[in-house]
């Protein structure tokens, strides 16, 4: 059975392309099959997040446009201009594992009839983009470079520890070698013993750095409002194959507070206020040694977030990698910056 009428969409720019406070405007051309009593046309921009795993669907709210004739005859084409302030996000976003996308919808509204939406043409497809550079981005690391990174911040996180080892290990191999009685020469023994359990932990993390490689974080867009929604994207470049089993985007908010210290001077104390977690992962993932492998998925920015200030007021993405038969990758991501909307 044939629809009783055709909706079209045509928008006012070739290219599609809208910027945040543009007005999107086009004209929906109607042709009808039979006589119909149609009561509206309502016009939505519609959001969707398509992933590998399967899609979800988000609707802004609907601008309606009301028809200045309610009646339609049979075989009558006609033509109604719309228009509505872009919406202000989440932006257009093609990655890898997810595509965030913007569609103007439109349907017929009707009087004593079943809804009838459109059959043929009947939506169109628009990118969404910020005025200014969006997304938080720092040049490509290789695989290597990204693991010379990872292992020195651990090294440095975990000197104290290796140095008390090392320390508590010559000690024990001093006290080995220069005495013959039994029962101190089990005391060294045993002091060898605690440097090797102390050093262990910070060793084998330091080797699963080696191995996971580079991880690069990166937000899109950059600048968020409260209550706004946005991309998290982590691309792994590992040394060596690795099973990811799980992959997690930690929200962070901090607030700094400067105290004074007992030398008379002051430092920024640091209290994290929110930090909420966010699964880029839907399944394990077996890597391959230089192969990079990206993980995406969609971060809400909390309604009552507090807006970036300089050393009072920070936000960043905090990176969990679970690897499997090794230790958990943890480390500082990028930044992002929380702005108010309205001012």
């Amino acid at each position: 059975m044939s629809a009783p009428c055709h909706l079209e969409v045509v928008l006012d720019r070739s290219d599609r392309a809208y910027r945040v406070g543009d007005i999107v405007s086009g004209v929906v051309h109607v042709r009808t099959e039979r006589a119909l009593d149609c009561s509206e046309i309502v016009i939505e921009p519609i959001c969707t997040a398509a992933r590998r795993s399967g899609g979800v669907e988000e609707l802004a709210p609907p601008v309606q446009l009301h028809l200045p004739k309610p009646g339609w005859k049979a075989g009558e084409t006609r033509s109604y201009p719309f228009a509505f302030d872009a919406p202000r996000n989440p932006l257009t976003y093609d990655g890898d594992r997810l595509r965030v996308r913007w569609h103007v919808h439109a349907r017929a509204e009707m009087n004593g009839d079943a809804k009838v939406k459109e059959s043929v043409g009947g939506r169109a497809r628009f990118t969404l983009d910020e005025r200014e550079v969006a997304g938080s981005q720092k040049a490509p690391l290789s695989a290597t470079a990204g693991a010379v990174a990872s292992v020195l911040h651990l090294a440095f996180d975990g000197l104290p520890r290796i140095v008390a080892a090392v320390g508590l290990a010559a000690l024990g191999v001093l006290i080995i070698s220069s005495t013959e009685i039994p029962g101190w020469r089990a005391v060294g023994a045993v002091a060898v013993g605690i440097a090797a359990l102390i050093v262990f932990g910070p060793v084998l993390a330091i080797v699963s750095a080696w191995r996971v490689g580079s991880v690069e974080t990166r937000t899109w867009p950059a600048r968020v409002g409260a209550g706004e929604t946005f991309v998290c994207a982590v691309r792994v470049s590992p040394q060596r194959s690795i099973l990811i089993r799980r992959l997690t985007a930690f929200l962070v908010g901090t607030q700094y507070t400067r105290v004074r210290t007992s030398g008379g001077g002051s430092q920024l104390r640091a209290t994290v206020f929110h930090r909420v977690p966010h699964e880029l992962s839907d399944r394990p993932v077996r890597t391959r040694a230089a192969r990079s492998v990206v993980f995406e998925g969609l971060v809400d920015m909390p309604g009552d977030a507090r807006e970036t200030v300089p050393d009072a007021i920070g936000w960043h993405i905090e990176i969990e990698i679970v690897v499997h038969r090794w230790p958990d990758w943890r480390r500082r991501g990028c930044t992002l910056r929380v702005v108010d909307r309205d001012a």
